[in-house]
């Protein structure tokens, strides 16, 4: 992948998602998978109340390849910095930028219907 073989997977202290199992899952599977292509994932917890943001560290020292938004906002400030800065990120959610980024994310609503259908 890059010369750090490492990704970095960016969540929020708050709301804790590491209390949510299928985001766990996710966790697990995103790991696996990076795993068979000999990548380390690294969990960021980035708090948005602090002065200096974890996920910056990370990029500024060139300690990961790439990251993993997760949570994220439809103005996210977070994003809007990775991109104005170049590197490389996917985003866990949509968000309002000015150029194309790459993202997925789940379709609750269509889930929703598939799981109540009689």
């Amino acid at each position: 992948m890059g010369t750090i073989d490492a990704v970095g997977l960016v969540f929020p202290v708050r709301p804790a998602p590491l209390n949510n199992n299928v985001f766990l899952e996710m966790v697990g599977e995103i790991s696996h998978e990076l795993a068979r292509h000999d990548i380390d994932l690294l969990l960021i917890a980035d708090d948005e109340q602090a002065d200096k943001h974890g996920y910056m560290r990370m990029v500024q020292g060139r300690r990961v390849d790439a990251l993993i938004v997760a949570h994220t906002l439809d103005d996210d400030p977070r994003l809007a910095q990775l991109q104005a800065s170049g590197f490389p990120f996917l985003a866990l959610g949509r968000s309002r930028l000015a150029q194309p980024y790459a993202w997925f994310d789940f379709d609750n609503y269509a889930g929703t219907c598939r799981a109540t259908r009689i």
